[in-house]
């Protein structure tokens, strides 16, 4: 710290220093014994050293770059701006300082830079740009999810809560998500892509706010490659009309994503010159900020340092049991975490062809082992070897005193150059070779080691091998000063057995210890202070009291009891918990009390979800409550939670700022994405200088694979489905819908097929190169399935053919956020199916309970069962669409259990045979769109290629054939959509299922499954077309009530369940709101309008039987939660035990790009 001081008052206090004080610098460094940082010093402050020779205190053994490099890098200067800017409370960046400009000017930005770099003012600065500017403005903040959207709004509460309104409709902010508030009356609003979608297509509301809108930010746009939700980010940002900022750090292809943007910015200008004649009010042009070399000169404010964890022997770990570990600042822990050089990870070939990736960066020790190893390297060439004694660290930096951050980047930078040069060198090869082999054996010595120290019954990155040594990890982190920490693992219910692993081996030691005569005697002590300290208490009282004593207030103010609230038990011992209370860390008792009274809400004091909280520890995923998400979330801010065991959820900018990160174990979505969202979070900006990633039980490969893959680039998504295109014409061939409306409708329209960021290539073909024929053929595939889409429905019956809407269609309106199920359940609907599954049902009455025979009244109340079950039935195929491995059928622990339901039963061949022929009329509809799709590919010319050895496969005409070939092509099957390669089986231009769509047709024809607006039952595996197989997972819910059975029976967490559970009783209970609209009777002039909320009397079966299915749902419904179990279930399954689990019926796993929800 001292040389941190000298550095300060040479950079900042220069004018102010005497030559005293300047002589004083320059004898505390030769005291030091860095002469040659006081050399470069005396000449930096110029005056000369010192004539005499000052006697050192300590000698630091090394120079003054050294020091500085190898063991202080963390501290080195951070570049400072000289940029002066009033519109913000700093010193802003040339980059930051363009993109005050551009929202100054109401201009739209794409902004990716890496994390804690400064990217996050510019939301804030817009909305405060927008406040002040007017009362009615309104900026819409689109964030990832709905947890960071709450977080959101809680930021913009804390900086603009001082704004007051003139007018008392208006508010500061307002929330779309599953919470609707001050949506029409706030300046901004919060939300997530899903419910801005419906924003942006429900007219009345989009209408009202219009006129308002001046920006929408988009935080995490790289989201927009999402499987799940990506397609809503496209479209969103496709149909907005107003300028907007769009936030990243992590998009591959920066160029291309923003040539998509400006695309969709310039159809935005393209309808508004239309409607406006000519005139248009803003600029549509997208900056990329930064852009040039801005990008080059912007880098993390704080350095991260990889880690790789190396487990204790089992000698260490038996001392370190019977030693009674403390979780404090010890000793303990050190060499624990060995440092992962990014060189361990590249190759030579890879270094020639592209380089080291651009966001692998050094911390400045690691570029210091860089120089030595190369140097060491290239002893034996008298040339490489004078070019690296010009790259020393003392010459390279020989005439700075301090080294600041931009100009150690500078060096690392260097000898990247360096090494690049000599691995595209054949004469220099076996230098770099030599390099990297070093780095790469002193990993694998480490792995080894790890291996070795890590030895245990259970498989090397197991959940057992990760509960086993995470204890030792904590107590680790803790011991170097590494907390607070975020450890990921993808599944939830690993997250939760990790954390009560730990919580049961803290409570274990603690429990021994009080057992132990040296915790007796300090409570013997600790009871006889606490006799003192009262009896101290009642004589001073008594003192007081009598008033006899004139120097009373004297005494009072003498008196220490500041000690009394110490002299009690604690419940956790400070030592068996993670919380540093001694340094004055965490919460006071109240604040605590608050916090976990909410916790009280969802989890017992003794479950361990609670438990974990009292000692610093906690769990965050989002099978969890809210409420409880919240909890950890604050405790985490207010530093007493130091360890938050976590799933994806923390990955997304919550604000929670940690030093270290660790992956605990592999997982399928561990991917270079989230390798990079999730390590951003150590190290923020204004918290560390330096964040700490630790790799725990994760392969040697996969760790090169995430340190040295590129960024992802961003694809984008089909941009259209079948609900979303229903939507469209549905609102604008309504008969209210006014020309206004109707001419918005038309543009959203157009825009999501003349902009998709989708590209539609043949194999090999460059889409930078042909971009324009692949655009204009990819929005030819767009604007036709629009139309297949319009001809399917009007062929089931869902769009009237001249035009007007049907009470089918307004219903398939309404139901469009189960998409494509909906369209089932209506064209089932609508054939009358469920009306003859109902036919039968009439409830008992009171009164006949009461007179007619019990024989009867049992029969009748049997039928009714049957004929809810049955709708039950059919309901949970259409919506289920989980499919679950054929190998059930012969598990023998699965079928032995009778009480569940593991997948379910086949419906009727009514119920089938309704609904595939649903589906063939869909598929022959999708038939045509797909040969169409082909004959245009065919104008294009392009040719289809074998699909592995790319040789070209051309359809021969029977003219051009001869002898046995042309007998041959007499009897081939005409095909035009499907591919040569499987037309070989001789099907032809026919597709029974999706998936032998998607599957089968040609290059340059873009099909999936959610394109398809049918579900499917036929398992396409099996020889005898069999039924596929779905989970049962609601249906079994609906009869046993225990939501720990179908997380035991059905192989779902808590998450899938509760997400299935609650979209199966959405949907039932907006139908029957449907259903009750419908049987309302009509609005009589005259006559008070019919209230929809009153309860009406159902008229027919049907409705009469869906109000019985409804109330038997919201029975099972109100047993479950996301998490709320009953007190007996939550124990049982938060227990942690080795004994033998019931084996969990395999699902099936897809290419999610061609199959996600059948």
């Amino acid at each position: 710290m001292v040389l941190v001081a000298i550095r300060d008052i040479i950079n900042h206090h220069m004018n102010d220093l005497q030559k005293p004080h300047k002589t004083e610098i320059l004898d505390t460094l030769l005291r030091m014994g860095l002469q040659d940082g006081a050399t470069s010093a005396a000449k930096e402050l110029g005056i000369a050293c010192p004539a005499t020779p000052v006697q050192k205190i300590i000698d630091v053994g090394m120079s003054m770059t050294t020091l500085q490099m190898e063991h202080m890098g963390h501290l080195l200067a951070r570049p400072i701006s000289d940029l002066k800017d009033d519109r913000v409370g700093f010193r802003p960046d040339l980059w930051q300082h363009k993109l005050l400009d551009v929202i100054d000017n109401n201009e739209s930005a794409l902004v990716c830079a890496p994390t804690s770099s400064g990217k996050t003012f510019i939301s804030y600065y817009c909305m405060k740009k927008v406040l002040r500017t007017s009362d009615d403005g309104l900026v819409i903040f689109c964030a990832p999810n709905k947890q960071l959207a709450h977080q959101v709004k809680a930021d913009v509460y804390a900086h603009f809560r001082s704004k007051t309104f003139k007018n008392p409709p208006w508010t500061l902010y307002g929330e779309y998500t599953n919470v609707w508030e001050n949506v029409e009356t706030c300046q901004i609003l919060i939300t997530a892509p899903e419910y801005l979608q419906t924003l942006l297509t429900n007219t009345k509301l989009y209408a009202s706010i219009s006129k308002r809108l001046q920006y929408l930010i988009v935080d995490e746009v790289h989201c927009i490659d999402e499987l799940e939700n990506g397609a809503l980010w496209e479209r969103m940002l496709m149909m907005t009309r107003c300028p907007f900022l769009a936030l990243s750090a992590t998009i591959g292809n920066i160029d291309e994503f923003h040539g998509w943007l400006q695309r969709c910015q310039d159809v935005v200008r393209k309808h508004d010159e239309e409607e406006h004649k000519g005139k248009v009010k803003r600029d549509y042009k997208v900056h990329k900020v930064p852009d040039g070399e801005e990008v080059k000169e912007i880098t993390r404010w704080s350095d991260l340092q990889k880690y790789l964890y190396i487990p204790k022997t089992p000698e260490e770990q038996s001392a370190w049991k019977e030693c009674r570990p403390k979780i404090q600042k010890t000793a303990f822990g050190v060499d624990t975490f060995y440092p992962i050089h990014p060189c361990s990870c590249v190759t030579s070939q890879g270094l020639a062809t592209t380089g080291f990736p651009g966001d692998l960066g050094f911390v400045p020790r690691e570029s210091m082992v860089l120089y030595g190893t190369m140097a060491e390297a290239c002893e034996s060439n008298a040339t490489v070897k004078k070019r690296m004694q010009e790259l020393h660290p003392d010459n390279y930096f020989k005439s700075l005193t301090a080294i600041d951050q931009k100009k150690g980047r500078a060096f690392e930078k260097v000898l990247k150059q360096e090494l690049r040069v000599w691995s595209q060198d054949p004469a220099l090869q076996p230098f770099c070779d030599a390099t990297l082999d070093k780095h790469r054996q002193q990993l694998e010595g480490a792995l080894t080691r790890a291996k070795v120290n890590g030895a245990c019954q259970y498989e090397q990155d197991s959940e057992e091998w990760l509960a086993e040594h995470l204890i030792h990890l904590m107590t680790s982190l803790a011991a170097e000063d590494k907390l607070p920490v975020l450890i990921f693992n993808f599944e939830e219910t690993t997250c939760e057995n990790l954390c009560e692993k730990v919580v049961d081996f803290l409570e274990a030691k603690e429990n021994a210890y009080k057992a132990t005569p040296e915790f007796k005697k300090k409570m013997n002590d600790l009871a006889k202070r606490q006799k003192e300290a009262e009896a101290r208490m009642k004589k001073h009282e008594k003192v007081l009291n009598n008033k006899k004593d004139e120097d009373s207030t004297e005494q009072d103010d003498m008196l220490d009891l500041s000690d009394l609230g110490d002299l009690r038990e604690k419940d956790v011992l400070p030592q068996f918990s993670f919380i540093r209370a001694h340094e004055g860390e965490g919460l006071d008792e109240e604040e605590l009390a608050d916090a976990l009274k909410r916790v009280e809400k969802h989890f017992p004091q003794d479950h361990v979800l609670y438990r974990c909280l009292t000692r610093g520890l906690g769990v965050h995923h989002f099978g969890l409550p809210y409420g409880y998400r919240q909890a950890v979330e604050v405790l985490f801010r207010a530093k007493h939670v130091k360890a938050v065991i976590s799933t994806e959820t923390m990955a997304l900018g919550i604000h929670m700022p940690c030093r270290s990160v660790v992956f605990a174990g592999d997982h399928l979505q561990l991917n270079p994405l989230q390798f990079r969202q999730m390590s951003g979070r150590a190290g923020r900006r204004g918290f560390d200088p330096l964040g700490h990633v630790i790799f725990f039980g994760v392969p040697e490969s996969k760790i090169n694979r995430l340190m040295t893959s590129e960024i992802q680039s961003l694809k984008g998504h089909w941009p259209l489905t079948p609900a979303l295109v229903h939507r469209l014409v549905n609102l604008y061939i309504h008969p209210g819908c006014k020309d206004k409306v109707q001419r918005r409708i038309k543009n959203q329209m157009s825009s999501l097929w003349l902009a998709p960021l989708i590209q539609v290539t043949m194999p090999g073909e460059d889409a930078r190169a042909n971009s324009e024929a692949v655009l204009q053929r990819t929005t030819a595939q767009v604007r036709q399935y629009f139309g297949t889409v319009i001809d399917t429905l009007m062929t089931n019956g869902l769009l009237a053919a001249d035009g007007e809407t049907e009470s089918f269609s307004d219903m398939a309106g309404k139901l469009y956020l189960w998409d494509p199920s909906h369209f089932t359940f209506l064209v089932m609907l609508k054939e009358g199916v469920f009306h003859r599954i109902t036919e039968k049902y009439r409830p008992v009455t009171t009164h006949e309970k009461f007179t007619e025979a019990r024989d009867w009244v049992e029969a009748r109340t049997q039928t009714n069962e049957q004929c809810v079950e049955s709708l039950l039935l059919l309901m949970c195929h259409i919506l289920g669409r989980r499919e679950i491995h054929r190998s059930v059928l012969y598990d023998k622990e699965i079928d032995s259990e009778s009480v569940h339901q593991v997948y379910l039963p086949n419906l009727t061949k009514e119920m089938q045979g309704a609904i595939q022929g649903f589906h063939k009329r869909t598929m022959d509809c999708f038939t045509a769109h797909v040969i169409n799709a082909a004959r245009e590919v065919e104008k294009e010319g392009l040719t289809e290629a074998l699909p592995l050895s790319r040789i070209v496969f051309n359809k021969a005409e029977p003219e051009e054939c001869s002898g046995i070939l042309a007998e041959m092509a007499e009897n081939t099957v005409d095909y035009e959509a499907r591919s040569p390669f499987s037309a070989l089986t001789g099907r032809g231009d026919v597709y029974e299922t999706q998936d032998e769509m998607t599957l089968a047709v040609r290059d340059g024809i873009y099909v999936d499954s959610e394109m398809i607006p049918s579900v499917e039952f036929k398992d396409t595996s099996m020889a005898n077309d069999g039924q596929l197989l779905l989970n049962a997972a609601v249906f079994d819910y609906q009869h046993s009530s225990s939501q720990d059975d179908v997380l035991k029976w059905n192989g779902l967490n808590y998450k899938e369940s509760w997400e299935d559970l609650d979209r199966f009783m959405r949907f039932i209970v907006r139908v029957d709101r449907i259903f009750t609209i419908f049987e309302q009777p009509p609005k009589v002039p005259g006559q008070p309008t019919p209230d929809e909320d009153k309860e009406v009397e159902a008229k027919t079966p049907l409705l009469k039987c869906w109000k019985d299915l409804l109330a038997r749902c919201q029975e099972a419904y109100s047993h479950a939660d996301s998490k709320a179990l009953s007190k007996q279930e939550k124990k049982k399954s938060m227990k942690y035990t080795t004994a033998k689990k019931p084996k969990r019926p395999p699902l099936i796993k897809r290419d999610p790009r061609a199959v996600r929800r059948r």
